[in-house]
């Protein structure tokens, strides 16, 4: 599920409960866009996010990155085989 957002003219990834990896592919576009952050937070009236918290983020997508890497070539239907 994606969301526009009105300041950067872009869709976000909403983590949604079927797909295992919508929170990492959500967390990681987010970040790609990591100094308008706390214009994205005041534009959804929330309270903007302190910098331990997105270092937590950035190494949160670093660890997890080879691992959604791996699963999503398993689950796979062009280039998976038994």
């Amino acid at each position: 599920m994606l969301q526009q957002s009105r300041i950067l003219s872009f869709q976000q990834h909403i983590p949604c409960s079927t797909r295992w990896n919508s929170k990492f592919d959500a967390v990681k576009r987010l970040l790609e866009f990591g100094d308008n952050i706390g214009l994205i937070c005041e534009e959804l009236g929330k309270p903007k996010l302190k910098q331990v918290e997105v270092d937590f983020l950035e190494e949160y997508v670093t660890v997890m990155e080879p691992l959604a890497v791996v699963l999503g070539q398993l689950q796979g239907d062009k280039h998976c085989c038994y």
